[in-house]
Order: C-alpha cells, then sequence, then structure tokens
C-alpha cells in the first residue's frame, strides 16, 4: 500500500509493486532495470525497450542529446543534440571490418568507394611505408591523369632527393611531347631526351640532347643526318648496292 511505503524506514517487499510513477530523491539500486515501453522524443532522460529496437536511450540536453561518460566524469562517447552523429573521445578498437557507405575522413584524407582524396587546399597525398618497406601496386599498369590544362609528371627521386642529379622527371607535355628530364644544373630541370610523336610513326622523332653512346650495332634504316653548323654537314644512305652513298 501506498501508504506503507511513505515513511523514511527500509522497506523489504516480496512480490511485484505496479506502481503509475516513482520519483527518488536519492539513488535507486537493483540488480536490473528493465523498461517494457518505447520512449518519446521529448523525454530528457528515458530508457526504453521494444521487441524490435531493444534497449532504447533517449535525452535531450542543449549540447548532447546522450553523454556516455567513465568514473573519472570524462566524456568518452557523445551525440550531440538534435544529429545522428557519434562524437568519440578516445581511441575505437575494432575487432571486425569497419562498413562505411558514406565514405570515411581522417583528417584531411577522404576514402569513398574506389577513391582516396584530400581535402585541404591543393593537400599532397604520402604514402610512407615503415623501414625499408616498398610499396607494391599489384595491377597491369598505373595511370597518372593531370587535370585539364597540366602536365602529367612521373619523379623518380634518390637519396632523400638532397642532391643536384637526384631527380628524374618523365614528363608528358601539353603539345605532345614526352620527356626526361634531370635536375644536375641545381637549378631547373633540363630536358634530356625528347621525343615528338607523329601520326604516321616513322615520322616521329626521338631527340637526344646530349651524346649518345652505343655499345653494340646501331641499324639506321633510313639517311644518317649530321646538321652542324658551317660547310660540314655531312648525310649517308645506302644505295641499291647495299653501299654507302653520300
Amino acid at each position: 500500500r501506498a501508504r506503507d511505503l511513505a515513511d523514511s524506514a527500509d522497506k523489504d517487499i516480496a512480490g511485484t509493486i505496479t506502481l503509475d510513477a516513482v520519483n527518488a530523491s536519492g539513488v535507486i539500486t537493483g540488480l536490473t532495470v528493465e523498461a517494457t515501453g518505447t520512449t518519446a522524443a521529448g523525454d530528457n532522460a528515458a530508457l526504453g525497450y521494444t521487441s524490435t529496437e531493444g534497449l532504447i536511450l533517449t535525452g535531450q540536453g542543449s549540447t548532447n542529446d546522450v553523454t556516455i561518460k567513465n568514473d573519472a566524469n570524462a566524456d568518452v562517447i557523445e551525440i550531440p543534440t538534435g544529429t545522428v552523429n557519434v562524437t568519440m573521445a578516445g581511441t575505437l578498437g575494432v575487432v571486425g571490418a569497419v562498413t562505411a557507405n558514406a565514405g570515411v575522413v581522417v583528417d584531411n584524407i577522404t576514402i569513398d568507394g574506389n577513391d582516396i582524396s584530400t581535402t585541404n587546399t591543393n593537400g599532397n597525398l604520402t604514402i610512407t611505408p615503415n623501414g625499408t618497406g616498398d610499396l607494391q601496386v599489384n595491377s597491369d599498369r598505373i595511370k597518372i591523369r593531370a587535370t585539364e590544362g597540366e602536365t602529367a609528371t612521373l619523379i623518380l627521386a634518390a637519396d632523400e632527393n638532397d642532391d643536384n642529379g637526384d631527380t628524374y622527371k618523365l614528363v608528358a607535355n601539353l603539345n605532345g611531347t614526352f620527356a626526361i628530364q634531370n635536375d644536375i644544373s641545381g637549378s631547373d630541370d633540363v630536358t634530356h631526351v625528347l621525343i615528338t610523336p607523329n601520326a604516321t610513326v616513322a615520322n616521329s622523332t626521338a631527340a637526344f640532347l646530349g651524346h649518345v653512346t652505343v655499345g653494340h650495332d646501331l641499324s639506321i634504316t633510313g639517311d644518317l643526318i649530321s646538321s652542324t653548323s658551317g660547310t660540314s654537314n655531312f648525310r649517308a644512305g645506302v644505295n641499291a648496292g647495299n653501299s654507302i652513298a653520300s
């Protein structure tokens, strides 16, 4: 009976008590607390249950709707007010797989589907294996696609790129030429080999801007032309009798 519970003495009650509401000024303790109904959107701090949703926590605060704290009264998990977001203050340890259908954002990096991109302005993307570990790509090709109006460049930098000559560049230029460059000059990347394509491949050219050393045979199907200043120009070809004609 309600009047039997009104005084301040301790009560030991065996059986079930059915009450419309409980207002307690102290701590309610027990083995378990089992809710039998759902919560409502306006509940400030409610514990509920349904057979489909299971345990339900509903809250309403000015900063967070739900806050889970540790024994030092520090926030561990927060659900900001009116959102479906979750803020975690510490490290999330996951034994199984992490599934994110709308992408994963880590600092300035976004992983979404098959794309990895940076979100900061002109941000670089750096992959650094530990120690002497290698970066291995198991594919039949790697494609570098420049944006509109930019060249496509593959940079090979040896020895931490701290000396002249450490860096080679393979450059696909806007005019269709392909260059192999090196920074041995100490200032600019200088083109050493330049390939100029032509729709008729026999009319394409490969220009070596320095010396060319051939350690074995040099086969020439066309003419051998030496173009120098003055009167020392030289041109040699093979005539019908397979002798050299100049």
